[in-house]
């Protein structure tokens, strides 16, 4: 084009500066190169729109392969846990897989992890009627407090199985009381979980009641010991009353009770306590020996003195804990 304009101009004007042809020499190889670049920008914008297109459907088609991955791993889960109530697959799936996708919902705890809670509470204690209430409730604890319901399952199985009541209120019962030591002790339900199953059977074995041992776990954490090494003293609390000192069993004796046992399965933890050490007229060195044991006189001793009002304030709030699982969810 330039060089066209160039000769018209020639024919009209005659001879030009030489100047003036170069640069419509110029300026015509500047438009080719333009030309070329806006062609190679439409190439670049159409090739770009492909990548772009390929790469949403590859996101397509990785989004669709892991939602089938997932319900193939929930459908498995759901088969391995109906071989333990003898269901067939589509039996049990009618039974609990709508209230257990409900509770994923809820309380946004995995699939998978849904899954594993559930073949761990039929694990524990069998099919029952109060099977999916059970694990509602250890699925609203273990959410409040960021846990797998493995672990709040495994805590509710050593506590209910010793205080021998396997059922959707016990279990409540039992979360709400350990949210209850929580609020008022200096512990944490993890620490719980961990710790709680060395001293359930101990307290069981002595008739001893569930309020008095998160009472007593409440009011002793933090002033003689952290979780674990509260439980060891609760322990040997109890050990030195099945298997009492000389002391102890005249003592007991004197007030009518045919044994230390028979005295703390009828008076309870904090009534034999308190009975035994007005006994002694409130000398704490002959309380303590009563129960020979390090850990055992660590503990005693602060709950029939300085905590002695805490200890029964706590086993009266243990009495009246119903609905605290349900405001820490």
């Amino acid at each position: 084009m330039a060089s066209k304009v160039h000769e018209l101009l020639i024919k009209i004007a005659g001879k030009l500066d030489p100047r003036f042809e170069r640069a419509t020499k110029s300026a015509s190889k500047g438009m080719k190169s333009l030309n070329n670049e806006a062609r190679n920008a439409r190439v670049f914008q159409t090739a770009a729109r492909y990548v772009a297109s390929l790469a949403a459907a590859y996101v397509s088609l990785r989004t669709v392969k892991e939602s089938v991955e997932k319900a193939m791993e929930w459908q498995k889960g759901l088969a391995s846990t109906a071989t333990l109530t003898g269901d067939s697959v589509s039996a049990f799936t009618k039974k609990y897989e709508k209230d257990m996708r409900r509770l994923a919902v809820s309380t946004g705890i995995s699939h998978k992890d849904i899954n594993a809670g559930m073949n761990q509470i039929i694990s524990t204690f069998g099919e029952t009627p109060d099977t999916m209430g059970i694990f509602k409730v250890a699925t609203k604890a273990a959410r409040a407090v960021d846990a797998l319901p493995d672990d709040v399952i495994n805590m509710l199985g050593i506590t209910m199985r010793n205080f021998g009541d396997i059922s959707e209120e016990t279990a409540n019962k039992i979360m709400d009381m350990t949210f209850q030591t929580v609020n008022y002790g200096v512990t944490t339900v993890p620490e719980l979980v961990a710790s709680l199953g060395s001293c359930a059977p101990l307290f069981k074995g002595l008739s001893l009641s569930m309020e008095e041992l998160f009472a007593a776990t409440a009011t002793l954490t933090g002033t003689t010991g952290n979780t674990s090494e509260v439980m060891t003293q609760l322990g040997s609390i109890v050990t030195s009353v099945v298997k009492p000192n000389k002391n102890m069993t005249q003592a007991f004796k004197k007030m009518g009770y045919s044994s230390a046992f028979a005295a703390f399965e009828t008076l309870g933890l904090n009534g034999a306590l308190q009975k035994l050490y007005k006994h002694v007229g409130k000398n704490k060195v002959a309380f303590q020996q009563m129960f020979g044991r390090k850990e055992a006189m660590t503990a005693v001793l602060p709950l029939v003195t300085t905590q002695a009002e805490t200890f029964t304030t706590r086993i009266k709030d243990m009495k009246n804990s119903l609905g605290v699982t349900d405001k820490a969810f």
